[in-house]
């Protein structure tokens, strides 16, 4: 049986959640740079930066949980 097999509910809502977050970001980030250039070029500077934060946060996610799946079946099984 797989550790995370009862976790699979909670995927999701959290991809929703971080979609959000991510759309609230970039309609702020909008506001500024609709100030320095064309629309069209804005959007297009929004898209690929949030695309290199998604990169770079699953790089950094991955890279936190390595040391910690040592007790992670600690943690599902903790009584």
């Amino acid at each position: 049986m797989n550790l995370l097999s009862g976790s699979w509910w909670a995927l999701p809502p959290g991809g929703f959640i971080n979609g959000l977050a991510g759309f609230g970001t970039a309609l702020m980030s909008l506001g500024v740079w609709l100030q320095l250039m064309p629309p069209w070029q804005a959007v297009a500077v929004v898209a690929a930066m949030s695309a290199a934060s998604g990169v770079q946060s699953l790089w950094l996610i991955g890279r936190g949980l390595e040391p910690g799946m040592k007790n992670l079946k600690n943690f599902f099984t903790a009584v």
